[in-house]
């Protein structure tokens, strides 16, 4: 009978609070660039992550914080050569740091962003339409993509803000008459 006095479960449960642990926001964004020949066949396709800039990042503080910020018109731009950093500003384009602008494309502006509808689930993008570009003559490599809220090609008249650049893995090879369609996927996430 002693045996059994000592016999029973013994259960323990411990709680940990993580109250100096605070939930932030996380900005990702991406953009799928497709390249099409002159006879619109494929040619190659890349999907990049956008460095957002410094600029970038307290122009969404801004204009989600401060009363009387008003949202701006974005446009898509093309990276030259050169490596893009978090301090990069709209001021200095088309020569931003380390990286210049591509303006070998028949638009005399940058295309317009044109998102798709309203935020939902803190993602947004453009693809029913695609930033678009028909490469000219002559032609030499594109290195990425940016974001910016001036349209003025190869030039920084009215540009405050640039939000966002990207590398592609390696320059990407484009010829006279190859369209490039860009689409800009915007994410915010609890991070």
């Amino acid at each position: 009978m002693d045996n059994i006095q000592n016999m029973g479960m013994h259960q323990e449960a411990s709680l940990v609070s993580n109250k100096d642990e605070y939930v932030g926001i996380g900005v990702v964004d991406y953009f799928e660039v497709t390249c099409y020949d002159i006879n619109g066949d494929f040619k190659w396709k890349e999907t990049i992550k956008n460095l957002v800039t410094t600029q970038g990042l307290n122009y969404i503080m801004e204009a989600g914080f401060r009363s009387g910020t008003t949202y701006a018109n974005w446009y898509v731009g093309l990276k030259d050569t050169g490596s893009p950093a978090a301090g990069d500003a709209a001021s200095a384009l088309p020569s931003v740091g380390a990286w210049t602008e591509y303006t070998e494309y028949t638009s005399s502006v940058r295309p317009t962003l044109t998102l798709d509808g309203a935020f939902a689930s803190g993602t947004q993008d453009n693809s029913a339409s695609p930033a678009s570009f028909s490469i000219d003559t002559p032609a030499p490599d594109v290195y990425g993509v940016f974001l910016v809220d001036s349209n003025s090609k190869g030039a920084n008249t009215g540009a405050n803000v640039l939000y966002g650049v990207g590398d592609f893995g390696a320059a990407k090879v484009v010829d006279a008459g190859d369209t490039l369609n860009v689409t800009v996927t915007l994410q915010a996430s609890s991070a």
